[in-house]
């Protein structure tokens, strides 16, 4: 309806990556939780750094923008007629 293919990727990939913040905000504190109580029964114990949960959740927003992006281009760039076509 009028919307160019980069506005729909970028609605699509916003919403992707409030979707995964928000996953993130919940299961981040819970996983450094377990993994300190986890760690805390070895003889030689560690601290758990942020970088491993920064890069992970970097990681995963990588992976979310590359593949909502691939897959909201293509579909942005398809003939409507062929979908219409099909059903």
């Amino acid at each position: 309806m009028g919307a160019s293919v980069s506005n729909v990727s970028f609605l699509l990939i916003k919403e992707f990556i409030f979707l995964l913040l928000i996953a993130s905000a919940i299961g981040l504190p819970i996983t450094w939780y377990f993994l300190n109580n986890w760690i805390e029964t070895f003889v030689y114990r560690t601290t758990i750094g942020s970088g491993p949960f920064v890069l992970a959740t970097l990681l995963a927003a990588f992976i979310v923008v590359a593949t909502t992006g691939f897959r909201a281009m293509k579909a942005a760039l398809a003939n409507p007629v062929d979908s219409l076509r099909d059903e």
